[in-house]
């Protein structure tokens, strides 16, 4: 009876260090795990709560990292956009110094205003091209439409719609990045008004046949130089916007990759001192549960 109790109490001990050897096994596991990933959560049941947290804080950022990267495109469009209408802006500028050449009586002669009207011709199909710049393969200065240029290359007429061109910079922030050609090289911003294109005809026109028609193109012309200042001066605000509204998501995503690295990120001091202790607890288990489980099967059968 009492070796029966005895053999029975053995096992039992036996194999409640066993156990726990295997439980210090998985801890030490864990622990170097963590070690080596650098994380202190490498599953959803390490820690469910810190997983929560974790998955909501990488939802936010999600949402921040996307309105960053739409502020960037935005801002490159613009940039394009504003390259476009400052190189814009001198030739124009030169086409009013050939008017007010053209309208000089020193320089009425005919050999001269044709040399004038042809250098027009030639800043008019610089011009062209500019307005129907395209990024990204849509024309900057055509709204949204699905056409391939701006303004048509034979009438010189808007061939653009007149919708904005917008990003989502933030929360309820949404920002125009662009004009469209019928607010920047009009007469009077609408699709009524008198083109860029419509008048730099009408001055070489002038500058071979009639000089004294220069008077109204000047007046058009300045008309225009308006909408471009105009322009150029919208660009610049949305741009300041979108800058701000940029630095704002990539600050809040820095929060946030903080706060998710408090809540995953290994404490490694920490992780140190307890692999130290539970290394060292593994050992001694070891040599416990040698001692243990000595009795052979001949000592059980006595």
């Amino acid at each position: 009876m009492n070796t029966a109790m005895s053999r029975v109490t053995q096992r039992s001990n036996g194999q409640q260090a066993i156990l726990g050897l295997q439980a210090s096994q998985r801890r030490l596991a864990v622990l170097q795990a963590q070690m080596s990933s650098g994380k202190a959560i490498t599953k959803p049941s390490d820690d469910p709560n810190a997983t929560f947290s974790a998955l909501q804080f990488r939802g936010e950022q999600a949402r921040f990292t996307q309105w960053s990267r739409n502020a960037a495109d935005g801002l490159s469009r613009m940039t394009v956009v504003d390259g476009q209408l400052q190189s814009m802006t001198q030739q124009v500028i030169r086409v009013k110094s050939l008017i007010l050449q053209g309208q000089s009586t020193a320089t009425n002669v005919a050999l001269e205003r044709e040399a004038m009207a042809k250098e027009v011709d030639a800043l008019k199909g610089s011009l062209l091209s500019s307005a129907n710049f395209t990024y990204l393969g849509r024309p900057i200065f055509g709204g949204t439409t699905s056409g391939n240029v701006s303004f048509d290359e034979g009438s010189g007429n808007y061939v653009g719609d007149t919708n904005g061109v917008t990003r989502s910079g933030g929360p309820q922030a949404t920002v125009r990045v662009d004009v469209n050609g019928a607010e920047a090289f009009t007469t009077d911003g609408t699709t009524n008004g008198t083109t860029l294109f419509q008048t730099l005809t009408s001055i070489a026109n002038h500058l071979r046949n009639d000089p004294p028609g220069l008077a109204v193109d000047k007046a058009n012309l300045d008309a225009i130089l308006d909408r471009m200042s105009t322009a150029q001066a919208q660009i610049g605000a949305a741009t300041n916007r979108l800058q701000n509204l940029k630095s704002v998501a990539d600050a809040h995503n820095l929060a946030l990759a903080q706060s998710i690295s408090g809540v995953e990120d290994t404490d490694l001091t920490k992780t140190i001192v307890d692999l130290t202790t539970q290394q060292t607890s593994y050992q001694a288990a070891l040599q416990a549960t040698a001692k243990i489980v000595q009795p052979s099967l001949m000592d059980f059968l006595r």
